[in-house]
């Protein structure tokens, strides 16, 4: 299997360190770019639709493993190569498989497979099919390429209908390690997703889905949950107060999704 590792100039530690395992699962190619300063989250979501159409130009017939340089395996690599052989059989009955995600939404599929909703794509095995489609998303408007890619699965299809079909055993195979902890939304965050929304409420909601997916990458939902509510009771001003609801809701909301 193809194994295509995406990464920023100058990230030697973390390409090293990939490189180590990712090597022993197929042929290694990287897909290097520059750090988008002005917007990182930009840069991610071009990345992950770059290589996606390099794929569909090469004209593969084959599943591909994409993985993003921080990702680490959670399992023996005899184990994780062995769920590539099987999936690698079984590429033309999945568009997206996760090797590591954070499901909004589960249905039981087959023995010991889920379809899913969910965000994570620092580790998965695209399909041929699955490659036309995430090369065809649209130009960056401000969402994360995380959370396109469940909407396209099917968060909100009730019977899931014309929905990618994107696939897990719903169990963590490869994870993606801790970062830095700087900052959840930037000045130029904020600005392009207000910019992109067709109105202020809009682009405030894609904010605050943003604000609570990067806190749920750092902290169990239901502790942010009680967190919250906590810090909502404890507030004193009526701003504050009603920042805290709406995020409260949103979890809610997400935990019902599930």
């Amino acid at each position: 299997m193809k194994v295509v590792i995406i990464t920023c100039e100058g990230q030697t530690e973390r390409q090293e360190s990939v490189k180590q395992w990712a090597q022993h699962l197929g042929s290694v190619q990287w897909h290097t770019v520059q750090r988008d300063n002005l917007c990182p989250r930009r840069g991610v979501y071009n990345s992950h639709r770059d290589v996606a159409r390099a794929i569909v130009a090469s004209k593969s017939t084959e599943a591909t493993l994409i993985l993003e340089d921080d990702a680490v395996p959670t399992v023996p690599l005899e184990q994780l190569q062995s769920q590539l052989h099987d999936l690698t059989s079984a590429s033309d009955e999945f568009d997206i498989h996760y090797l590591g995600l954070n499901a909004q939404r589960a249905q039981i599929w087959s023995a010991g497979m889920y379809r899913v909703a969910g965000f994570c794509l620092h580790a998965y095995v695209l399909s041929p099919s699955g490659a036309k489609k995430l090369a065809s998303l649209p130009l960056y408007t401000g969402i994360e390429v995380d959370r396109l890619v469940m909407e396209q699965c099917g968060l909100h299809n009730p019977d899931w209908g014309s929905s990618w079909v994107c696939m897990t055993q719903m169990q963590s195979l490869v994870h993606q390690q801790k970062r830095q902890f700087v900052s959840l939304l930037t000045p130029n965050d904020i600005r392009y997703k207000l910019s992109a929304a067709n109105s202020f409420a809009e682009g405030l909601d894609t904010i605050m889905h943003a604000w609570v997916f990067k806190i749920e990458q750092l902290i169990p939902r239901h502790a942010l949950l009680i967190a919250l509510l906590a810090m909502t009771i404890a507030a004193k001003s009526k701003k504050t107060r009603a920042i805290l609801v709406l995020a409260l809701g949103l979890i809610m909301a997400r935990l019902e999704r599930v």
